[in-house]
């Protein structure tokens, strides 16, 4: 395997383009594109810039994966033909589609239309399990929390943020109400550390894009967290759209806290995988 064989693989692995490797590196897209087709080679200064990106040392830049030894290459290789089976989670998508289509004709023939409201998002899940390239059950795992907390916002008025008012709960409030909410909130901590934790090897190549990204949930979440002033004529007039306002703002900062505690993932390892290959 050539050197950029190797830099393909290190890019595609990483999930970054061409132009997001040539910014990192300070070069342009089309010498990229040449070390990559062995048109050329890059520079010394760039093989150490590379090395830091990739978190790999110079042999592995250099020469590439080991080439596999005879009893390797004997081995016989699975026919190309053959279709990849379906994994865990895209067979779970499949089993949700097609209960959830079962279930929708039963409730269609029992309630009317309105009885496709309550399967439409398991359908939604499945196709999500079934058709998601990267990272299909953490994709469907906060889909059906969205689900889940704007139906027991609407429904029943409870909100994860309610666990800072745990002190002041009585009786008359339903304690019920205070250990869902806690339940809630429980799960979005598991959600953001589960997606910081999954997405952590993501390269940090101080693109444009990651930037923008970096700075405009920060200003979301400073914008969500300030409070709005409204009068008690203001929720009579317009409860469902404050509601809906409401929910929004909320889900705004939860994604303003997941993004950065993802920077933070990845920055926190890359420090400690830059350290390793001192």
């Amino acid at each position: 395997m050539h050197i950029g064989e190797t830099i393909y693989r290190l890019r595609t692995e990483a999930g970054l383009s061409q132009s997001d490797l040539a910014e990192a590196l300070g070069v342009s897209r089309q010498s990229i594109s040449k070390w990559e087709t062995g048109a050329s080679v890059p520079d010394l200064d760039k093989l150490i810039k590379l090395r830091e990106l990739f978190h790999v040392s110079l042999d592995t830049l250099v020469q590439g994966e080991t080439e596999p030894t005879a009893e390797h290459s004997a081995a016989p290789s699975p026919p190309p033909s053959l279709p990849a089976p379906h994994t865990r989670t895209q067979r779970i998508g499949m089993g949700l589609i097609y209960c959830s289509i079962a279930a929708g004709l039963v409730l269609c023939f029992l309630f009317g239309l309105v009885g496709l409201l309550f399967v439409l998002p398991f359908v939604a899940l499945g196709l999500i399990c079934r058709f998601a390239k990267k990272h299909p059950a953490l994709k469907a795992l906060w889909t059906a929390f969205l689900l889940m907390d704007a139906y027991l916002c609407f429904a029943a008025g409870i909100r994860a943020s309610s666990v800072i008012l745990t002190f002041q709960w009585t009786q008359a409030l339903n304690y019920l109400r205070l250990a869902v909410s806690w339940g809630l909130f429980l799960l979005v901590l598991g959600l953001v550390v589960g997606t910081a934790v999954t997405l952590r090897k993501t390269v940090w190549t101080g693109s444009v894009k990651q930037k923008c990204l970096l700075v405009l949930s920060l200003l979301c979440l400073v914008g969500t967290s300030i409070p709005i002033p409204l009068e008690q004529t203001s929720y009579e007039m317009y409860g469902g759209l404050l509601s809906f306002l409401f929910l929004g703002l909320s889900w705004a900062r939860l994604w303003a806290v997941a993004v950065l505690a993802c920077f933070l993932a990845q920055y926190l390892y890359a420090r400690r995988h830059g350290r390793s290959h001192e």
